[in-house]
């Protein structure tokens, strides 16, 4: 079941197709988890010129893609509305969608 999730997770972040956000590094952690080292790079907007990269930490449990990733932003400094103070990206309208599974039979026809 693993390799199934590493491939979802990856085909997931290969669907993004942003210029500016890479995968920089990855491991898979002894439970099954993945975790990928991200990185946006910001070349305009209000952090571009004090953040011109922003590292983030993304966890994809085995229960992907019926419960979220876990996005930490590891670049120290970061204040936004959806990243915690301990760096934790909380963005419940993004998390909605994963309320259960993605795909079933009926979303097919």
């Amino acid at each position: 079941i693993i390799p199934f999730i590493q491939q979802l997770a990856f085909l997931d972040f290969k669907a993004l197709k942003h210029p500016a956000f890479y995968i920089s590094n990855y491991s898979t952690e002894a439970d099954g988890s993945i975790v990928f080292k991200c990185q946006l790079l910001l070349t305009s907007g209000f952090y571009a010129q004090d953040f011109p990269k922003v590292d983030f930490q993304v966890t994809v449990t085995t229960s992907y893609p019926y419960d979220p990733p876990t996005v930490k932003c590891l670049t120290k400094d970061v204040y936004h509305p959806y990243v915690d103070e301990n760096g934790l990206l909380t963005l419940p309208a993004a998390l909605d969608c994963f309320r259960g599974p993605r795909l079933s039979i009926k979303d097919n026809y």
